[in-house]
């Protein structure tokens, strides 16, 4: 009887195996339909809400940056990542960046799995900004190695930048997250208000009111220890930079013009013709000479002195004020042992340190009360 029933058993429990195969096979079909359906749900936008942007496309709306901490996906990437950073940044807000994840390495599966790290990266990188931000302006204004003291003007303002950097807390920092699907790449950008950061105010004062528009030129006498281009790009750069402190308004974007010998001995003429073209505005000349001479003292047996002589003119051609400033600086060799590209460089930081002391006195501010 034992042997008999074996058969039987073993057709009843292939014809469960049947069923219980094409059961399983039905919970699959099931469960993928589920997923199937979940990705037609939850497709994405072929132009990301990152992309918003205003009338330029090289600007982004603020407003929408700053609206909330965003965490965005697409096929795309976004515009702030492949062209351009919202405008403010730099400005009103400090910024940074971060990226991680490659199709290679999948560091970045999902949108969520790199967040954490990007937000500290980015942060990361708004110090590092803040901490260098000056140092484009340090380019143009660290043309001396030294001063008459000895003291490395380059390195203490590049100390002095880091600090100022180091000091500033990261507060309310606001992030933007995209995930960028086809790379498996989180992209992030921090936003922070910049706290020193202050909105011009167009209300001008009555003495403000007065001030007329100025009109930069620059004349040099024929030295040819003057290196013309060299001297033209510092002046454009400190002269503005010590105006705009004194909240005086430069014409032509504070460019200033060079004037040959001939220009500056028809100077009724100049102003004149400025007259036609700016109504009510001043001519600013300033006007460089100097020597290197020798000096008593064997440390420094010879010394550089620059004249910086400012002068108003008025729309009828007449100096309505004027102002010399003598900028001195010493050398650690003898007139006659120094050679050209010496004598050339020497004048270059003597008038770099002229530009310190004025703007450090206000030599500049005696114009606008003279009006």
């Amino acid at each position: 009887m034992i042997k008999k029933l074996g058969p039987q058993i073993s057709i009843c429990h292939g014809l469960l195996l049947i069923v219980f195969v094409f059961f399983f096979q039905g919970c699959i079909g099931t469960i993928e339909e589920k997923i199937i359906n979940e990705i037609k749900k939850e497709q994405f936008p072929k132009t990301s809400l990152l992309d918003k942007a205003s009338d330029n496309d090289s600007q982004i709306d603020i407003q929408f940056v700053l609206s909330k901490d965003i965490l965005e996906e697409g096929n795309e990437e976004p515009i702030w990542s492949v062209k351009v950073e919202p405008k403010e940044c730099g400005k009103e807000y400090y910024c940074g960046r971060a990226n991680a994840g490659s199709l290679s390495n999948d560091e970045c599966p999902n949108k969520f799995s790199c967040i954490k790290n990007n937000e500290l990266v980015s942060k990361t990188d708004m110090l590092y900004r803040i901490e260098t931000r000056i140092k484009a302006i340090q380019k143009d204004r660290a043309y001396s190695e030294r001063d008459n003291d000895g003291e490395n003007v380059y390195s203490q303002y590049e100390e002095l930048t880091r600090a100022k950097g180091a000091a500033v807390a990261l507060k309310g920092v606001l992030f933007r997250h995209y995930y960028w699907h086809p790379e498996k790449v989180l992209l992030t950008l921090a936003m922070m208000k910049n706290p020193k950061y202050k909105i011009k105010s167009d209300v001008k004062t009555k003495a403000d009111k007065k001030i007329p528009n100025l009109y930069l030129a620059l004349s040099l006498d024929n030295n040819d220890n003057f290196v013309p281009n060299e001297v033209t790009e510092i002046t454009n750069v400190r002269l503005k930079e010590i105006l705009d402190k004194h909240s005086y308004i430069t014409l032509n974007q504070g460019k200033i013009h060079p004037y040959s010998m001939e220009e500056v001995s028809s100077i009724d003429e100049q102003v004149k013709l400025i007259a036609k073209q700016f109504p009510d505005s001043l001519l600013l000349l300033l006007s460089l000479t100097g020597n290197i001479m020798k000096n008593s003292g064997d440390m420094f047996p010879s010394i550089t002195i620059l004249y910086m002589s400012f002068s108003a003119y008025s729309p009828e051609g007449q100096i309505i004020w004027k102002k010399t400033y003598e900028a001195k600086r010493l050398n650690t060799k003898k007139v006659s042992k120094l050679n050209t590209s010496e004598k050339k460089r020497s004048f270059i930081k003597t008038l770099e340190k002229g530009f310190n002391e004025i703007k450090k006195k206000g030599i500049l501010s005696g114009l606008k009360s003279s009006l």
